[in-house]
């Protein structure tokens, strides 16, 4: 270790209560001692307000390096919190903060050699230049993180359109800012120690958004990464979608994973950040007034495994069950699936290269029946999906009136899943498995015709895990002819309404105009015949016994 000189002993602070020892130990930056930063002094203040802390004074005490290290000790009222300024002759260093109530602490700082950065505003033509600045400089050293510059506020001057700072004589990325203007960011800046080096400053009214982006695997280079702007909304249309994405803007990534967007509007945005072979990340962010929003740091995380378990591994008829797996949002218009197949028979579906997010899950048994829907959400390493199928068994018989009635039934679950069809044979009896007790939208469409009448029901196992599901239909029926006005046959629709309020039914006509409703509830009602060729329509009164 170098030699240390004890350059200071203690100094009185200016206050009643008796002060601490906190030491300090500098060091210079640079390998080899230079001629621009030799010595200095290490001036306290304290870091309060108020009446309490008039009586506590700042004060400072010498010092000097003696083979690229120093020394120094302040006795330091230990009831408030300091900042310890570090000064000297061609020097810059970070300030010290001592914390209230750290005794006998010793801090450490490095000391670089400074340079001076200048410059003229050239703001656009009618646009005042700002009155103040604010410039800070960090480091990006991640190889040597003991001797790294976090950010830090630069001492500045601005006199009319000239501004001067003074910044360590090293590498560093600084920040300017002003009030009103978009934050301008210089990477990678080097100034040789006592160099005054102009740099050009460009003036930009408006808001900002920026923000910087990492991989979940730090080892990896960032690459091509592309960082959309969206603004924040409903799409429930293509015109929607049409209308975001002309106001979509993109931009790229610079080398520190750094992005920036200028000149944004006032709103809300979704900030997403997308590379080949990874998982995108998005963050939503609100802009408001002329000043920059900060996305933080967007991290990418690998593509995922998407794994599904179920029990039993086989659906009630032994068939293997099929999954689906979609985004968590209802589709403008019909689009493939991420990912869709049949399960291996012992239970499980898995795949490869999935992003990580949230993702719509639907479980078919071999007949195309509805299971499962539900969201889930695929991570890297995270758990298998396990779903527990526990399918209940329904037994009923279909009848019009007295007679029993063959139909197909589409069973439909207003809550959850269980979208189903059955058919009912020539007595009437229908059976199959049904994925969960609920209520159920029933539409069914008689043997040999294409009206479709609709039923509501209540699916409730007994102690055994069965359902008796008896489905009784009105028994009235209509039926007749319709002719054009010529007294031919025509073909078209022939609408059934109840004076009462009832449902409507509706059913078509065969080729020679003929009709049949079935189903139908006794009372007054109103037929509407439509032909669909012309536009013309014939009413008339029926009474249904």
């Amino acid at each position: 270790m170098n030699v240390r000189a004890l350059v200071a002993l203690l100094a009185a602070a200016a206050s009643p209560a008796i002060g601490s020892t906190s030491r300090f130990q500098l060091f210079s930056a640079e390998k080899e001692p230079i001629a621009h930063c030799k010595s200095g002094e290490l001036r306290a203040a304290p870091r309060c307000s108020g009446a309490g802390c008039s009586r506590v004074g700042a004060f400072n005490t010498p010092w000097a390096f003696h083979h690229g290290s120093a020394e120094a000790a302040l006795a330091l009222n230990s009831d408030v919190s300091w900042e310890i300024q570090i000064d000297g002759s061609g020097c810059w260093a970070s300030p010290i903060i001592v914390a209230a109530g750290n005794d006998d602490e010793t801090k450490t700082s490095f000391v670089w050699p400074s340079a001076t950065i200048e410059g003229d505003f050239a703001p656009p033509k009618g646009v005042e230049a700002p009155t103040e600045l604010h410039v800070t400089v960090q480091t990006d050293d991640s190889h040597n993180a003991i001797s790294s510059i976090a950010e830090t506020p630069l001492d500045c001057t601005l006199e009319a359109l000239h501004w001067r700072c003074s910044l360590p004589a090293t590498a560093v990325d600084v920040r300017f800012a002003a009030d009103g203007f978009v934050p301008q960011y210089l990477w990678g800046l080097h100034a040789a120690p006592g160099e005054k080096k102009t740099v050009d400053v460009p003036l930009t009214r408006g808001a900002s958004v920026s923000g910087r982006v990492a991989l979940a695997d730090r080892k990896a280079p960032l690459g091509d990464i592309a960082i959309e702007l969206r603004p924040t909304a409903f799409v429930a249309t293509p015109a929607d979608e049409r209308r975001i994405t002309t106001r979509t803007r993109t931009v790229k990534i610079n080398g520190r994973g750094f992005f920036q967007f200028s000149a944004v509007g006032e709103g809300i945005y979704d900030v997403v950040a997308t590379k080949k072979g990874w998982s995108p990340a998005t963050r939503q962010v609100r802009v408001g007034g002329a000043r920059e929003s900060d996305a933080g740091v967007l991290l990418l995380p690998p593509l995922a495994r998407a794994e599904v378990i179920i029990d039993p591994p086989l659906d009630p008829k032994g068939r293997r069950w099929r999954i689906v797996l979609d985004r968590d949002a209802i589709p403008m218009r019909p689009s493939a699936a991420i990912a869709e197949g049949p399960a291996t028979a012992d239970g499980t579906w898995t795949r490869d290269g999935i992003e990580a997010g949230k993702y719509r899950l639907d479980l078919y048994d071999g007949d195309g029946a509805a299971y499962e829907h539900l969201l889930v959400s695929i991570q890297p390493n995270g758990p298998p999906v396990r779903l527990q199928m526990d399918a209940i068994v329904v037994r009923g018989t279909l009848r019009a009136g007295h007679q029993a009635l063959p139909a197909a039934l589409h069973f439909m679950n207003q809550r959850g899943p269980g979208d189903l069809t059955l058919v009912s044979r020539e007595d009437g009896t229908f059976a199959g498995m049904f994925p969960a007790a609920g209520k159920y939208d029933i539409e069914i469409t008689p043997e040999k015709s294409e009206q479709h009448l609709r039923k509501q029901v209540d699916v409730e196992p007994s102690s055994e895990g069965v359902v008796h599901l008896d489905i009784d239909l009105p028994g009235g029926v209509i039926h007749g002819n319709v002719v054009d006005e010529s007294g031919a046959p025509a073909t078209g629709v022939v609408q059934l309404y109840h004076r009462n309020g009832g449902r409507a039914t509706s059913v078509s006509t065969t080729g020679d105009g003929t009709f049949r409703l079935m189903g139908v509830e006794p009372g007054d009602a109103v037929l509407n015949a439509r032909s669909r060729s012309v536009s013309t329509s014939l009413r008339s009164a029926a009474d249904v016994m």
